[in-house]
């Protein structure tokens, strides 16, 4: 997103310096509406999110919301894809690792090439969002996961 904002603002940058120069050549009077397009930034957020193809040839970042029912629209969101390619052999990448028990659904999968890639969070699983970092690095020391 950082990325895909950075981009939007260069772009934008560019097209005010541009109205400016293409304003004095003509030897047009400076106005805010002739030379600033608001838009611009929102038009690039919006074709990114909306086609699914951000900068840097990324493609795949944003998918659209199946809404048929609720529960078509639970299991959109629970989904889990992995970037790899379909159609190369990654075996290790397609089973379930024994630290995914309880988070990943071992029995649901789709068939095909997508076996493997495509994964659905377990149904209790839960994120977490905003930890406390004092409480988690307390905990990981308890665990003897990070030095004292």
């Amino acid at each position: 997103m950082e990325e895909l904002f950075t981009y939007a603002f260069r772009f934008f940058v560019k097209d005010v310096k541009y109205q400016i120069e293409r304003a004095s050549a003509r030897g047009r009077k400076l106005s805010i509406p002739t030379i600033i397009s608001p838009e611009t930034i929102t038009e690039k957020i919006a074709y990114a999110m909306g086609t699914g193809t951000w900068v840097a040839g990324q493609t795949g970042v944003s998918q659209v919301l199946d809404r048929t029912n609720l529960i078509h629209t639970y299991a959109d969101l629970r989904r889990v894809k992995s970037p790899l390619a379909k159609k190369h052999p990654h075996f290790a990448a397609r089973e379930v690792h024994g630290t995914q028990w309880g988070k990943i659904c071992i029995s649901e999968t789709p068939e095909g090439l997508d076996v493997g890639l495509t994964k659905y969070l377990a149904l209790m699983a839960k994120i977490s969002v905003g930890a406390e970092e004092k409480l988690v690095e307390s905990k990981l020391k308890d665990m003897g996961k990070i030095e004292q």
